[in-house]
Protein backbone atom coordinates (compact mmCIF):
# COMPACT_ATOMS: atom_id res chain seq x y z
CA UNK A 1 0.00 0.00 0.00
CA UNK A 2 1.19 3.39 -0.76
CA UNK A 3 0.29 6.83 1.25
CA UNK A 4 1.19 10.11 -0.31
CA UNK A 5 2.09 12.40 2.54
CA UNK A 6 2.07 16.65 1.90
CA UNK A 7 4.76 17.59 4.10
CA UNK A 8 4.03 21.67 5.23
CA UNK A 9 0.69 23.16 6.92
CA UNK A 10 -1.63 21.26 4.77
CA UNK A 11 -4.42 22.03 7.06
CA UNK A 12 -3.95 25.65 6.41
CA UNK A 13 -3.96 25.04 2.64
CA UNK A 14 -7.30 23.02 3.28
CA UNK A 15 -8.65 26.20 4.88
CA UNK A 16 -7.99 28.64 2.30
CA UNK A 17 -8.96 26.63 -0.68
CA UNK A 18 -11.47 24.59 0.32
CA UNK A 19 -12.96 25.97 3.62
CA UNK A 20 -13.47 25.23 7.02
CA UNK A 21 -15.12 22.23 6.44
CA UNK A 22 -11.90 20.55 4.95
CA UNK A 23 -10.50 19.96 8.02
CA UNK A 24 -12.77 17.25 8.55
CA UNK A 25 -13.45 15.88 5.56
CA UNK A 26 -17.54 17.12 5.55
CA UNK A 27 -18.96 16.46 2.58
CA UNK A 28 -20.74 19.78 0.91
CA UNK A 29 -24.72 20.60 2.11
CA UNK A 30 -27.06 19.59 -0.05
CA UNK A 31 -27.66 21.31 -3.17
CA UNK A 32 -23.98 22.76 -3.01
CA UNK A 33 -21.74 21.72 -6.41
CA UNK A 34 -18.32 21.11 -5.42
CA UNK A 35 -17.37 21.10 -8.88
CA UNK A 36 -13.95 22.63 -10.42
CA UNK A 37 -12.55 23.81 -13.43
CA UNK A 38 -9.83 22.34 -15.44
CA UNK A 39 -7.85 25.87 -14.42
CA UNK A 40 -9.05 25.18 -10.76
CA UNK A 41 -7.07 22.06 -10.54
CA UNK A 42 -4.32 23.02 -12.53
CA UNK A 43 -3.62 25.81 -10.22
CA UNK A 44 -4.24 23.56 -7.01
CA UNK A 45 -1.84 21.18 -8.53
CA UNK A 46 0.71 24.18 -9.20
CA UNK A 47 0.76 25.11 -5.90
CA UNK A 48 0.83 21.72 -4.39
CA UNK A 49 3.77 21.00 -6.43
CA UNK A 50 5.85 24.17 -5.47
CA UNK A 51 4.84 24.20 -1.18
CA UNK A 52 4.58 20.69 -0.49
CA UNK A 53 6.94 17.64 -0.57
CA UNK A 54 5.56 13.94 -1.67
CA UNK A 55 6.57 10.95 0.33
CA UNK A 56 5.35 7.54 -0.82
CA UNK A 57 5.05 5.36 2.27
CA UNK A 58 4.86 1.59 2.05
CA UNK A 59 2.93 -0.80 4.58
CA UNK A 60 1.27 -4.03 4.91
CA UNK A 61 -2.06 -4.67 3.02
CA UNK A 62 -4.60 -3.66 5.21
CA UNK A 63 -3.15 -0.97 7.56
CA UNK A 64 -4.44 1.36 5.03
CA UNK A 65 -7.79 0.86 6.51
CA UNK A 66 -6.89 0.96 9.91
CA UNK A 67 -5.04 3.68 9.71
CA UNK A 68 -7.57 5.60 7.89
CA UNK A 69 -10.57 4.72 11.04
CA UNK A 70 -8.19 5.77 13.26
CA UNK A 71 -7.86 9.34 11.60
CA UNK A 72 -11.54 9.52 10.61
CA UNK A 73 -12.02 8.63 14.70
CA UNK A 74 -9.68 11.58 15.65
CA UNK A 75 -11.58 14.17 13.21
CA UNK A 76 -8.37 14.12 10.87
CA UNK A 77 -7.84 13.03 7.48
CA UNK A 78 -5.04 10.21 7.26
CA UNK A 79 -2.61 12.86 5.64
CA UNK A 80 -3.22 15.16 8.83
CA UNK A 81 -3.02 12.54 10.99
CA UNK A 82 0.18 10.77 9.59
CA UNK A 83 1.86 14.65 9.69
CA UNK A 84 0.87 14.63 13.41
CA UNK A 85 2.50 11.46 13.68
CA UNK A 86 6.03 11.92 12.26
CA UNK A 87 5.87 15.35 13.98
CA UNK A 88 5.32 13.69 17.58
CA UNK A 89 7.66 10.81 16.96
CA UNK A 90 10.48 12.94 16.16
CA UNK A 91 9.72 15.87 18.85
CA UNK A 92 9.72 12.52 21.27
CA UNK A 93 13.04 11.22 20.09
CA UNK A 94 14.51 14.64 20.24
CA UNK A 95 13.22 15.23 23.77
CA UNK A 96 14.94 11.80 24.72
CA UNK A 97 18.33 13.00 23.00
CA UNK A 98 18.52 16.33 24.87
CA UNK A 99 17.18 14.42 28.55
CA UNK A 100 19.96 12.17 27.88
CA UNK A 101 22.70 14.97 27.11
CA UNK A 102 21.89 16.36 30.56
Amino acid sequence: MNITIYTNRLSRYNKATMGEGAQKNKLPPEGRSMAVSKAQQASVNKYVKSNYDRINVTMPKGKRETIKAHAEAQGESVNAFINRAVSEAMERAKKEAEDSNH
